[in-house]
Parts: structure tokens; sequence; C-alpha cells
């Protein structure tokens, strides 16, 4: 990857993961197959503002996404004008087929969550280590500062929205949301963190259409997005869907805990005078203590905070298991 990096001038920019950097590096291997040697020339001397105004009037003139577009979208990140370079993806996206559109909005995805800086990308790393530890006001102070250098970054408005979340500032959360979903309308968290969001304000007609427009086949980047799902259904009385929601989550993310737990909630919300529902619950909650370290291992702090929930539920759950059979045998 360094050897990639070095070879299309990249160096300036950062990214997350492995894939995305190697996903980064393949758009520009096809963008260096181009053949006009003019470009080219600009492009090898890094003559990125050249190479925009050469390029825009181009761009902009064909529908289709093409060869242009691949460099034309480099110069344009290499002077950090992602905003533009998101809209150059955007704006192709609608005239593309199907698995041309994916294309697109994988690099939509890359392109906004790209750090300009290894700097950047550092500040983000020590404001990520404060959201984890649970300091939420230290953390949206460091994303809040982080924005002044990573403007339309996605990544680091989304996490902001989420630290506003555990926050209770929801309609600061919400606008926060709206102006990723403005930025980059394919981004899965959003939708999750706005269907939360307005879940908590009370809004349930708009956190239900947040939700269901979720692409539920493909993966919605949280863990929580099932069991939040299937929070709201069933305060709106619908148990056997927001059961239905929880079990296909887990027949596609068998590790997802808050969905084990919140079926198991749900269960254990529902028994009355029968035992049937009780074990039901506690056979969900001892799957949860099964998949516990593998989901620890993924996410680790969520797990910390998921484990006394987990022991409240059983010592809940026990305890009326119990008194159901004291009963039955007086």
């Amino acid at each position: 990857m360094n050897e990639c990096r070095g070879r299309f001038k990249m160096r300036k920019i950062l990214l997350i993961g492995s894939f995305l950097s190697v996903f980064w590096c393949q758009i520009f291997v096809n963008a260096s197959l181009y053949s006009d040697p003019f470009l080219q020339k600009l492009r090898a001397e890094e003559r990125w503002a050249e190479l925009v105004l050469q390029l825009k009037p181009v761009t902009s003139s064909k529908k289709k996404w093409t060869a242009e577009d691949l460099i034309y979208l480099e110069a344009l990140m290499n002077l950090g004008r992602r905003n533009d370079a998101m809209n150059v993806i955007k704006a192709k996206i609608p005239f593309g087929s199907l698995n041309e559109k994916k294309q697109l909005m994988d690099r939509l995805e890359i392109v906004s969550t790209t750090f300009l800086t290894r700097d950047a990308y550092q500040a983000y790393r020590n404001a990520l280590n404060k959201l984890k530890a649970a300091r939420y006001d230290e953390a949206q102070d460091r994303l809040e500062s982080l924005l002044g250098r990573e403007p339309h970054n996605i990544q680091v408005l989304t996490d902001l929205a989420f630290c506003r979340i555990q926050l209770r500032q929801i309609d600061l959360a919400i606008e926060t949301l709206k102006t990723v979903k403005h930025l980059n309308p394919y981004h899965q968290t959003a939708g999750v963190f706005l269907g939360r969001s307005y879940y908590l304000k009370g809004d349930l007609q708009r956190s239900r259409q947040e939700y269901a427009a979720l692409d539920w086949e493909k993966q919605v980047f949280s863990a929580y997005a099932a069991a939040w799902y299937a929070e709201l259904l069933y305060s709106q009385l619908e148990f056997k869907k927001a059961i239905t929601v929880l079990e296909k989550d887990l027949d596609r993310n068998p590790e997802h805990l808050p969905s084990l737990i919140m079926k198991a909630q749900l269960y254990f919300s529902e028994a009355t005078s029968e035992l049937r529902e009780l074990w039901k619950a506690r056979a969900e909650l001892q799957l949860a203590q099964s998949r516990y370290e593998k989901f620890q291992k993924i996410h680790p702090y969520a797990a910390q905070r998921l484990k006394p929930k987990m022991n409240q539920l059983m010592n809940a759950i026990e305890k009326s298991i119990a008194l159901l059979q004291g009963k039955s045998k007086s």
C-alpha cells in the first residue's frame, strides 16, 4: 500500500480501513491509464488546480462516469475540495447501471470519510478514544474543533451526532445528521442515528420512516440498528414485527448482542402469568451471554456497557420465574 500511495502522489490522504485504502488506490490505478498526455503531465507534476480548470467543463458535459472523472476527483481531493468531489460523484450516480451505481456509491463513501491529512486523522483517533470511553463532552469538543480542518467529513459529523444523542442534545444531533444525509444520501449510519434521534424526541412517525428506509440486506454499520428499530415497533404495539426484525438481524449477524438482549427484553415484557415467555426470554439472554466474548472483541466498549444490563435483566427474569413456580406449587 505504501508503494501504491507513493506512485499516485496521495501522501496527504489517509483512510480509515485497509479495504478503503485498497479501493481508493484502485480508483487512481484506473486514472493512470487515461491516455491524454497533457493531463497525465499535469497529474505527474501535481498541478491540481490546473487539472481542475481543464477537466471541469469536460466532466460537467458528460452524464456517465468517465476516466476524466477519476483524475478530476483526485485533483479535487488533493486541493481539499471534498464537497466538490462528492458532488461530482452524486451527479453521475443516477445515470449508471446497477453495478456502476454501486461502485459510485462506494466511491462516495470513501471520499466522504477520507481524512485529508495525517494530523487530522490522529486528532480524530484522539476524539474517538474519548467517545469510546463514554466521555462524550470531551469527544464532542474535539470533533467540533476537528471540523475546522475536516469540513464535510461525514465520519466526523456522524460521530459528533452520536455524542449529541448520548448527551441528549437531540435537536442538534438531528441537524447534524441531516447535514450528513445531504452530503451523502446513501450513508446508512446517518439513517440509523436519525431514527434513534426521532424516537428519543418522541417523533415516532419520522423515526419509523428512517428505519424503514434502511437497506437491511446491506450492512447498516451499527450493531444497535435492529434493536432500536424493534424498540420503536414495540412501543407501537407491534410485538411480532419487532421480533421478526430482530430475528432477521440475528440471521445476518449472530454476534449482535443488542438484538439478543432486546429480544429477551421483549419476551420478558410480554410475559404475564405463563412461564413460557419467561423461558424464551431466559434462553435468548443465555445465548447473548454465550456470545458476549465474541461481541466484546469487535465492540469492547459497547460490550462493557451492555454487561450490567444483561445481568440486571437476567436477575429480573430469574426472580419472575421463581415467583411463578412458587405460585404454581402452592
